[in-house]
């Protein structure tokens, strides 16, 4: 059985993913701000309001998730089939016959 604690633990992990000040991140959580896309999907005021934090740490919560969102690198096709690892070749093949027999 799993406490209530750990759920919410586990509901709020997201958050917990960017580097801000642990106030910020308790005033988020404290929201019930624990996603990303529940974050974004806010404009700027309203985060303010319903996480009651200031200007500055509001932005500093979206800079920090835009950050997040952006470290992961977009690979294109042309680049993994260039690339010399050829596990990343095989796998692209297997995905694009896969797509070609759905069609």
């Amino acid at each position: 059985m799993t406490s209530p604690l750990l759920k919410k633990q586990k509901l709020c992990s997201e958050i917990d993913d960017i580097s801000i000040h642990p106030h910020i991140i308790y005033k988020l959580k404290e929201a019930k701000l624990c996603t990303f896309q529940a974050i974004l999907h806010l404009s700027y005021s309203e985060l303010q309001k319903i996480a009651k934090i200031t200007s500055s740490e509001a932005q500093i919560v979206l800079e920090s998730i835009s950050e997040a969102l952006l470290k992961h690198k977009v690979i294109t096709a042309f680049d993994m089939l260039h690339n010399e690892d050829s596990t990343v070749k095989g796998k692209l093949i297997c995905d694009l016959l896969k797509m070609v027999q759905k069609l």
